[in-house]
């Protein structure tokens, strides 16, 4: 039986009750049951014809989450650099994203320098610094996904430029460029600690070391 849709696809995988795919030029499409955003389309709505998968990511493979009952309802999706996006289920931590929040649209795979998974927050300021700086780092991953020639400089955050969905109380103070770079500063309803990251040679306290979030 053909998906419906003029749509090529150069691999597709099945989960537990959907379905995902990817065309020859990156673009990821999924269709099914949707009840915890396992289709990646902003809403938890059910399809029964492909839709896109939101974020204009390139991927060069999709998978559908397996079709264990309890492991099925999320994706994943790995791009041509190595970076690792997931959505849907998470109330086992299975996206990655040092939560377990479900997602309806792709998020980052959390990692460390190390390329290590970064632990669950832990409760009070602590939980609220380590959610600023996994949304810091986030930032550079989004950053990156949008410009494939690596320029990576841009203050335009939102639909159609680069694409960052922060955690619930952050917010981003401030993105300022500089001649060789940007700093990205961030915080939380919760706190009055600021965290910073910059990618360049001119930090902007209270970053101090390129890619890694700091605060104070």
């Amino acid at each position: 039986m053909l998906v419906v849709g003029r749509v090529s696809y150069a691999a597709v995988s099945a989960g537990n009750s959907h379905t995902c795919g990817i065309t020859a030029a990156g673009t990821a499409y999924c269709w099914g049951l949707n009840v915890q955003g396992q289709l990646g389309d902003g809403t938890t709505e059910s399809r029964r014809r492909p839709v896109p998968v939101a974020g204009d990511i390139r991927y060069v493979a999709v998978d559908a989450g397996g079709s264990g009952q309890a492991l099925g309802f999320h994706s994943c999706g790995l791009t041509a650099a190595g970076a690792a996006y997931c959505w849907g289920q998470n109330a086992r931590g299975q996206l990655g994203d040092g939560t377990t929040e479900d997602r309806t649209r792709p998020v980052p795979v959390a990692q460390n320098r190390a390329g290590v998974a970064i632990p669950p927050p832990l409760e009070g300021e602590a939980k609220y610094v380590d959610e600023m700086k996994t949304d810091l780092r986030n930032l550079l991953v989004a950053e990156e996904a949008f410009f494939a020639d690596s320029i990576k400089y841009s203050s335009k955050i939102g639909p159609g430029a680069v694409d960052l969905r922060l955690r619930e109380g952050n917010a981003l103070l401030n993105l300022q460029l500089t001649a060789d770079g940007w700093t990205a500063k961030m915080g939380h309803t919760n706190t009055q600690t600021v965290c910073a990251i910059y990618v360049g040679s001119t930090p902007l306290p209270p970053a101090t070391s390129e890619g890694t979030p700091a605060c104070r």
